[in-house]
């Protein structure tokens, strides 16, 4: 069985998807966009919709995978091509997150930095889950999904009461030509559409699944820019230099010095989502490997997540040097593989060649 339900699907876009825009991602559009951060993030995501709205009405016309439907097109030669180019892209797009979450890691658990070697556990978890199906992914976000609800909205709560939202004003003084290249630059955290690109096939495409899936994007993304907002509202002119929001919108509610930083232990549990989402990827790389070399995926596994670790090694202290190659250099390439393509696969062959 390597299915996903229509439920699971929704969940996984409203409550394990903003997860990874919760880190680095506020920071770097304050940086980058500073009171425009919203615009920003909303036109994201607005692409997004409709990459995923067209994909999920394609869904409702063929119960083909991709990688079918890149074989009618294309041929098992085609075939081979593309699941070898998405391969690829998923451990290229994975490597970014990767260190974002073990800095964020670092960070919210240790006083001290300590040594690269105490992030390792994260892909020995992360080899055995790739070694599983799709399935794999709709069983997690059944499980994130209640701990997400309850720490986001207990870390809203903490945090509302410290900020100032009226800083996001005035909407004049918005550059949209940095609001625009801001975009530009941080869709690595908007390429979800790439995701469920591979779904397809795996769930029961219809009218009603449409519905919910988009439903749970756009509560997905009404979550995002609540965070956003708040945090940019605490933190106004240095929010650019204030990395893992997660970690520091709570602690300024007047309760803290009473009760101690409680707002730590929702930031604790908001990392295992993060974890289960910074797997996905990886898993997805050893799903479309599995269409080129078959069935092998304790093999595909070890190899998918060497390439990784391998990477974060390289890159341990070169994380800003990485943003700026994936993120400024090369963005386009998330607009080829989780836009272009997705768009395109709806001209794609839905029956086989006779």
């Amino acid at each position: 069985m390597n299915k996903i339900s229509a439920r699971q699907l929704c969940l996984f876009f409203s409550c394990m998807a903003p997860v990874g825009k919760m880190i680095r991602l506020p920071s770097i559009l304050s940086e980058q966009a500073g009171n425009g951060l919203l615009l920003s993030a909303l036109f994201s995501a607005s692409l997004q919709l409709v990459v995923l709205f067209a994909l999920l009405k394609l869904s409702e016309r063929t119960n083909l995978s991709f990688f079918a439907l890149v074989e009618n097109t294309f041929g098992k030669v085609g075939k081979g091509i593309f699941s070898a180019l998405f391969a690829l892209y998923f451990v290229w797009a994975a490597i970014y997150p990767l260190l974002e979450q073990k800095s964020f890691v670092q960070s919210a658990f240790y006083d001290t930095i300590p040594a690269i070697i105490v992030f390792l556990p994260f892909f020995l978890f992360s080899a055995f889950a790739c070694m599983k199906n799709l399935t794999a992914i709709g069983r997690s976000a059944d499980l994130s999904a209640p701990v997400f609800l309850v720490s986001y909205f207990a870390l809203l709560a903490l945090s509302i009461p410290a900020g100032d939202i009226a800083a996001l004003l005035p909407f004049r003084e918005i550059s949209l030509s940095k609001t625009a290249l801001s975009s530009l630059h941080t869709l690595n955290w908007f390429s979800d559409s790439a995701y469920l690109l591979l779904f397809l096939g795996h769930f029961e495409g219809n009218k009603k699944t449409t519905a919910k899936v988009m439903i749970g994007y756009a509560v997905g993304t009404i979550f995002v820019l609540l965070f956003l907002a708040v945090f940019f509202g605490i933190f106004q002119s240095i929010a650019g230099r204030q990395n893992f929001a997660v970690t520091k919108i709570g602690k300024y509610h007047r309760a803290i010095g009473t009760m101690g930083r409680v707002d730590f232990l929702f930031a604790y549990a908001l990392s295992i989502v993060l974890i289960f989402y910074s797997v996905i990827p990886l898993l997805l790389s050893v799903e479309s490997l599995t269409h080129l070399f078959g069935e092998h995926r304790l093999a595909l596994s070890l190899a998918v997540n060497g390439v990784a670790l391998l990477m974060v090694f390289l890159f341990n202290y070169r994380s800003e040097l990485l943003y700026s190659v994936v993120n400024e250099k090369l963005f386009f390439l998330f607009l080829l593989f989780a836009d272009i393509i997705p768009l395109c696969t709806l001209f794609f062959r839905r029956k086989s060649r006779a």
